[in-house]
């Protein structure tokens, strides 16, 4: 990685560009990530993900419309907006219980860490859904600390990247 950023130091001086090596640094990450997602499709042995189109909408409706899905969602944007990257999964309740979310998930951070070289991934989770804190619990996450947000419970758990 030192050779890209020698490289485009350099490239930066010899073209005059008016901007610091960390903020073209900066958008190089971004766009590596940008480009990275528009082109994830995860498998595993028994699922596929991909990123949602308009034709998943009804699916997608149909999905949100049960109560018991929503339940531990929370479904609200989070307060801070920081860059953090934070494992989701939400399935119809036919297929809970058969150990797709911990599979999901461990593709997704497989992907995060491998593909997108993430430092951390956090998961969120109402302290009333003892079955994703027990997700992130056999993905290896640490618990980091408990929150209260609108009136709710929750847990936030984090993996950070192996050295």
């Amino acid at each position: 990685m030192g050779y890209h950023r020698d490289y485009l130091a350099k490239w930066l001086v010899d073209e005059g560009l008016p901007y610091s090596l960390d903020e073209i640094w900066q958008i190089r990450e971004e766009c590596i990530k940008e480009i990275a997602m528009k082109q994830c499709e995860l498998t595993t042995d028994r699922l596929m993900m991909r990123p949602f189109r308009a034709e998943d909408s009804s699916v997608m409706y149909a999905l949100n419309e049960d109560p018991e899905v929503l339940q531990y969602t929370g479904d609200v944007q989070f307060e801070d907006v920081a860059a953090e990257y934070d494992i989701g999964y939400r399935f119809f309740k036919q297929h809970w219980g058969k150990g797709y979310a911990t599979e999901s998930a461990k593709a997704a951070m497989d992907y995060g860490f491998g593909t997108l070289k993430l430092d951390r991934i956090i998961g969120r989770a109402r302290v009333e859904n003892p079955a994703s804190i027990n997700v992130f619990n056999k993905l290896g996450m640490r618990f980091v600390e408990p929150y209260t947000e609108k009136g709710q419970n929750w847990v936030l758990y984090e993996v950070v990247k192996e050295i």
